[in-house]
């Protein structure tokens, strides 16, 4: 049960990623040394200020911001039924609604190894250790191995205007129509094999479905090494880059387009209510 396994990690012991939208990269889910000056290996100043919101007389609260992501990495040691503490959980795990679990083990599509300079059938050798990839309402996107255990965590940056509800303790994390229920990584998740860089590479494109207005694409070809150095965060896409992405509740795929350079490419529907400019309460 991943939902038990995860509470005996130590919360320092967890690869979560998450994405600078500013420097447009990955870099890992940890509070910065100086919340107001973030290096370009840190959190965005706006995602410091949307954990830490809101703000007091024009004030932020780094110090609430600081327990609240450790909250989200697992530190159980705040939680509890008086003021200022936050809520309890029974599992680290947030709720898993509408995002399926996919299973992902060595690379299995047919493509002609005369598709590009390197041999898809090489790449098709490749062993693997498999993964299982779901989203939950933890904010989170969450690998799991074939026993549980959790190896890799991803964070979308348009979820941090929101995370901060996961710590209230009125907050619930089961029920339809809710109003203290909050969606986060919900959408459905498509795997498949591009072509790009020089060689071949497997994709997960997540989507977040009603929990925001964006869509992800991670490097999953080698889960033994889930960190920021190997460039496992490949983009983000949200309505900031285009206006006209809505909610993502549709498929998604993954193609070489039939041009002359032959792009590999992510293809996606615009979503719903793509006339909503933020996904922030």
């Amino acid at each position: 049960d991943a939902g038990k396994k995860i509470n005996d990690r130590l919360p320092d012991s967890r690869t979560i990623l998450t994405y600078k939208p500013t420097k447009r990269k990955g870099v890992n889910f940890v509070w910065p040394k100086d919340p107001e000056s973030p290096s370009d290996t840190e959190l965005d100043l706006q995602q410091v200020k949307d954990l830490s919101a809101p703000p007091t007389d024009g004030v932020y609260d780094y110090a609430l911001g600081k327990l609240r992501l450790e909250f989200l990495r697992g530190d159980n040691s705040n939680e509890g039924n008086t003021s200022g503490k936050f809520r309890k959980r029974s599992s680290d795990l947030g709720d898993i609604v509408n995002s399926s679990p996919i299973y992902v083990g060595a690379p299995s599509t047919r493509y002609s190894d005369t598709m590009e300079s390197e041999k898809y059938s090489d790449f098709r050798k490749k062993v693997r250790s498999a993964i299982i990839y779901v989203g939950a309402n933890d904010g989170m996107l969450h690998g799991f191995d074939t026993n549980g255990i959790e190896q890799v965590a991803y964070v979308p940056s348009p979820v941090y205007p929101n995370l901060r509800l996961l710590t209230q303790q009125d907050y619930k994390t089961q029920g339809d129509g809710d109003a203290l229920h909050h969606f986060y990584v919900d959408g459905g998740l498509h795997v498949g094999d591009a072509f790009f860089d020089t060689e071949w590479h497997s994709v997960l494109i997540g989507r977040l479905g009603a929990g925001g207005q964006g869509v992800f694409a991670l490097n999953i070809s080698d889960p033994d090494v889930f960190d920021t150095d190997t460039e496992t965060v490949l983009w983000e896409f949200t309505d900031t880059d285009d206006v006209d992405l809505g909610y993502t509740f549709g498929r998604s795929w993954i193609a070489k387009t039939n041009t002359t350079a032959g792009t590999w490419v992510a293809i996606f529907g615009n979503g719903y209510n793509s006339n909503e400019q933020s996904n922030e309460l």
